[in-house]
C-alpha cells in the first residue's frame, strides 16, 4: 500500500488534490512557485518513494475567462499534452468551465 499523505505542494497558493491513484495539481496564475518547479517536486517525491510519474498520462488544462480582450496563454510544459476538455472523477472540465460537454 502506498501512502501519499506526505505529498504537499511547494507553493503556498498551489493545491494538490489526491484520489486513489489520481493526483491533480492546481496552480493559479499568480503564485510563488512555477508549474515546472512544482512538477519537478512531484517527480522528486515519486522517485524518493520508488514511484514514477507517467508523463504520457499527464495532461494540462488552462482555465481562462470567456470574454477576455487580451488572451495570454502560458507555454506548454515538459511536452505535456494540453487539452481543451478533461474528465476528472466523472466530471468534464473545459478551459472556460462551461457545461457544454455534459
Amino acid at each position: 500500500m502506498v501512502y501519499i499523505d506526505d505529498l504537499k505542494p511547494l507553493g503556498t497558493t498551489n493545491a494538490i488534490v489526491k484520489f486513489a491513484d489520481d493526483t491533480t495539481l492546481l496552480v493559479p496564475e499568480a503564485c510563488d512557485m512555477t508549474v515546472e518547479q512544482q512538477i519537478q517536486h512531484i517527480q522528486d517525491w515519486a522517485s524518493l518513494n520508488k514511484l514514477s510519474l507517467n508523463l504520457n498520462k499527464t495532461k494540462e488544462l488552462v482555465f481562462k475567462r470567456p470574454n477576455v480582450c487580451l488572451e495570454i496563454i502560458p507555454s506548454a510544459h515538459f511536452g505535456v499534452e494540453r487539452l481543451q476538455c478533461a474528465k476528472l472523477l466523472g466530471v468534464y472540465f473545459d478551459t472556460k468551465l462551461s457545461f457544454v460537454h455534459h
